[in-house]
């Protein structure tokens, strides 16, 4: 009989390709793993892999997007216009309301949000441009998404609304836009907001 010790078979934790990962603010030493299926799976770096937790939640679509925007709450977007905020410490199925109309398949066992965005435009991409902006001092958080139509769009992370932004709001690019990034330059005392768009890189200061 071989008595020697075998390695633990490791099971992956999620179900598809993960297309994206962020650290929890609560809780750094946990990372947050968004997959082409749908599933957000919560790894606990201080475990060891077999006893990482499966699934925390299912979003409406995949996750190409995924970040940690304060305490337990993660914003997770994908296509299908799918763009929410979930709070991992009250995440429940989402129930069907007397009075709607019926989940699409897709939207079947999915998580029931913190906040949605109604204005987001995203039906079929996966590499499109995100990014937010937590830091202190700017209210409750923005979110810069990129839209199907080649635009960009301004969302506030308190309530999902949509915020006039001026040039913002007008500058179009000559295809759906990939890089967006919140940064403050050396000479800058606010952060800008930088698009890729085309061949050339617009900055939006406020």
């Amino acid at each position: 009989m071989d008595t020697r010790r075998r390695p633990a078979k490791l099971v992956p934790p999620f179900r598809g390709d993960v297309l994206a990962v962020d650290f929890l603010h609560a809780q750094p030493q946990v990372v947050l793993a968004g997959t082409r299926s749908g599933h957000v799976c919560q790894l606990d770096t201080r475990t060891a892999p077999e006893a990482w937790d499966s699934m925390v939640f299912r979003h409406k679509s995949s996750v190409a997007h995924l970040r940690a925007v304060g305490g337990f709450d993660v914003l997770a977007a994908g296509p299908k216009n799918a763009m929410c905020i979930y709070d991992l410490r009250f995440v429940k199925a989402k129930e069907q309301k007397a009075g709607e109309k019926p989940f699409e398949p897709w939207e079947r066992n999915t998580a029931a949000p913190a906040v949605e965005f109604p204005g987001y435009r995203n039906e079929a991409h996966i590499k499109i441009g995100l990014d937010v902006l937590t830091q202190p001092g700017y209210g409750h958080g923005v979110v810069a998404a990129a839209h199907d139509d080649c635009t960009v769009g301004l969302y506030s992370l308190r309530d999902g609304s949509r915020m006039p932004s001026g040039d913002v709001d007008k500058s179009k690019a000559p295809g759906v836009v990939k890089a967006i990034q919140f940064q403050t330059v050396a000479s800058d005392q606010h952060p800008s907001l930088f698009v890729g768009v085309g061949s050339v890189i617009q900055k939006f200061s406020y």
